[in-house]
């Protein structure tokens, strides 16, 4: 009876249930395509280069990952491999629309590293040289993760009894962290609503902790880096760096 009650876990159990066979379609045709190739068949031959479906594939059939290893990590990058990039790009373009006067000044930065940016030359392309000069760029990016996290929570379990603020949390407990919370909490950030990339300039501490060291903790929890296995962007990447770069040029 229970089953087809609609609960949210249900519902949860429903999406998995499609996204697994979205995936284990994926894997069979890139096997079967593979084979084609393999044998000079027709339809089989158009693509030569492998993806990074076919590399997840090459580790499965070599014994490092069991299939349930494969299709968790093709799932982890279904859901959260490039849907959390978009977000953070769309965020960033929403705010830098907002405050044209960043806009301007990321621009600025942008022509002096690349040249001003004309359509039909090649000179002022943006490539991984030019990423590491940009460093409003990065503190721009790092303030749209803090005021829009593309994962507004995540959980761990708790391997011990673990005492938390005069709380129990018993073994074995799912804890849930918002990452909202923390990235809009008053005690932890100076102006916590506000579009700030300055905070992030280098040698700023404008983020506000209890304790001495604090702000590096919070910081590295809040922006994905107090644990393995939190897969959207931890810090600004080159890729999304270089995406919105090129999405703020004229």
């Amino acid at each position: 009876f229970f089953k087809y009650l609609p609960r949210r876990y249900n519902q949860a159990k429903d999406a998995t249930r499609v996204l697994r066979t979205v995936i284990d379609k994926a894997i069979n045709e890139r096997r079967k395509r593979a084979e084609d190739r393999e044998a000079g068949r027709e339809g089989g031959m158009e693509e030569t280069r492998g993806n990074l479906l076919d590399l997840m594939m090459a580790v499965h059939e070599e014994g490092t990952w069991c299939t349930q290893e494969l299709l968790a990590h093709s799932m982890t990058l279904l859901v959260a491999g490039h849907e959390t990039t978009s977000a953070m790009l769309t965020w960033t373009l929403m705010e830098l629309g907002e405050r044209p006067d960043l806009l301007q000044r990321l621009r600025a930065e942008i022509d002096e590293v690349c040249g001003p940016f004309h359509p039909s030359s090649s000179s002022s392309a943006i490539d991984a040289t030019h990423i590491e000069r940009m460093p409003f760029l990065r503190s721009v990016l790092k303030e749209s993760l803090r005021m829009h996290p593309p994962v507004t929570m995540f959980s761990r379990r708790t391997l011990k009894d673990l005492d938390l603020g005069g709380y129990l949390i018993p073994k074995g407990w799912h804890v849930g962290v918002s990452v909202y919370t923390l990235h809009r909490s008053p005690a932890l950030w100076e102006k916590p609503d506000e579009f700030w990339p300055d905070r992030w300039a280098e040698g700023q501490e404008q983020a506000k902790g209890g304790k001495e060291g604090g702000n590096e903790r919070v910081r590295a929890v809040s922006l994905g880096g107090g644990g393995a296995g939190v897969s959207p962007p931890r810090t600004p990447t080159s890729v999304h760096r270089a995406a919105a770069a090129a999405a703020t040029t004229e």
